[in-house]
């Protein structure tokens, strides 16, 4: 039996005002000297995964830009591969490509929907609205297959928007800062296209989601634990998960008590 356990960085195992996992150290040790894989699922660009990755010395595969894309290290599964390979990675981009949604976004606004996206963005304005150091900001404008937006219009012409996104096999999510307009993937697809190479290293696997934001729901609820980190302000999650854990405190502390608690359960029902 394997514990995988798939996260959500911003506000949940980083903190949401310095992207700090100080309060996570115990706690990441704690599955490295187990040898649980953690796997990051987050709306992070993948050079931005890439260098939390080396931050925290993970060696796992990641799931980005909200399940769009999924990276797999070329060494890590015999049986995964994929048509791109970028920094020792394979990749594989789940829906359209950016340039495509750009495209889309293009001509919503040409008919008169008010919104500001990365792609308007420089780095060191990207810096500003995210508190992002300037070499992570230029990594988040690195997209390849979403584009973060904040709206500028008012609600009644925010609902025809995300209708007419529909209509181009778009969506649009609500994350911890922007809204993300991307294809109808999400956190889930990454998980689920990666269950069949954990399944067959390991024969018998649990799985447990981490997130605080609406965009976290189909990874807590696809996982057979979850972990609802608190975010003061946001509404309180309600996934459709049985086994779910709500820590006392957000961030980091509280990723590393809902992570602690969940291993204490797991080992406990399963001997």
């Amino acid at each position: 039996m394997k514990i995988i356990i798939f996260s959500d960085l911003d506000a949940s195992l980083l903190d949401e005002n310095d992207y700090s996992f100080d309060s996570a150290s115990g706690a990441l040790t704690l599955l490295k000297d187990k040898d649980i894989p953690l796997v990051f699922n987050s709306s992070k660009t993948f050079s931005e995964m890439l260098l939390w990755k080396e931050k925290m010395n993970n060696t796992w595969p990641f799931v980005f830009e909200n399940g769009t894309g999924l990276a797999v290290p070329v060494d890590q599964f015999a049986d995964f591969s994929s048509g791109q390979i970028e920094k020792n990675h394979y990749i594989k981009i789940n829906g359209k490509d950016y340039a495509e949604i750009l495209g889309t976004l293009v001509h919503l606004r040409s008919q008169g929907f008010k919104f500001q996206g990365f792609h308007d963005m420089t780095a060191e304005e990207v810096a500003e609205v995210t508190s992002l150091p300037a070499t992570m900001a230029e990594m988040s404008l690195l997209r390849k297959g979403s584009e973060p937006i904040l709206w500028q219009g008012d609600e009644s012409s925010f609902h025809r928007f995300k209708d007419l996104l529909e209509e181009n096999q778009l969506q649009c999510i609500e994350g911890g800062r922007f809204y993300h307009i991307k294809s109808l993937s999400n956190k889930a697809t990454g998980v689920k296209a990666l269950l069949p190479c954990f399944e067959k290293q390991y024969k018998k696997i649990i799985t447990v989601g981490i997130g605080d934001s609406k965009n976290d729901l189909p990874l807590l609820e696809v996982c057979d634990y979850g972990i609802a980190i608190p975010n003061p302000a946001k509404k309180q999650l309600q996934p459709q998960q049985k086994n779910l854990i709500r820590p006392g405190s957000p961030g980091p502390a509280g990723w590393a008590e809902g992570v602690t608690r969940v291993l204490g359960i797991i080992e406990k029902q399963n001997g």
